[in-house]
């Protein structure tokens, strides 16, 4: 398995840069920044599974609640979360609530309208 392994990480590697060209990404990763569950989830399934083999793993299970399973477990894989634009949570909290009062005030008038 380990063999396997190291013969994909080295054949992507090859793909990705040859020795004495220049790096395909010449920044590199940034200083201090970690290395995300994501971003490692995003590599094992480049370097060990093909989008072929992926639907036919899907196409081998049962149609209903066992396909959804599987693409609920993988969307949040694929999916950017949504960013607030630094929004703390209280702004968030008091948007939410002009927004209500807005459509309650909406609702109310169109009753009486």
């Amino acid at each position: 398995m380990e063999q396997i392994r190291s013969t994909k990480l080295k054949t992507a590697m090859n793909v990705l840069w040859k020795a004495g060209q220049a790096s395909p990404n010449p920044s590199g990763r940034p200083k201090g920044s970690k290395r995300t569950f994501k971003t490692t989830i995003d590599r094992f399934f480049r370097l060990n599974i093909t989008l072929k083999e992926l639907q036919n793993i899907y196409s081998h299970l049962n149609p209903g609640k066992e396909q959804v399973d599987f693409l609920k477990a993988l969307l949040p894989y694929h999916i950017t979360p949504l960013q607030s634009d630094g929004l703390s949570e209280t702004d968030i909290d008091a948007l939410y609530d002009k927004l209500e009062q807005s459509l309650k005030r909406e609702a109310q008038q169109q009753k009486a309208g």
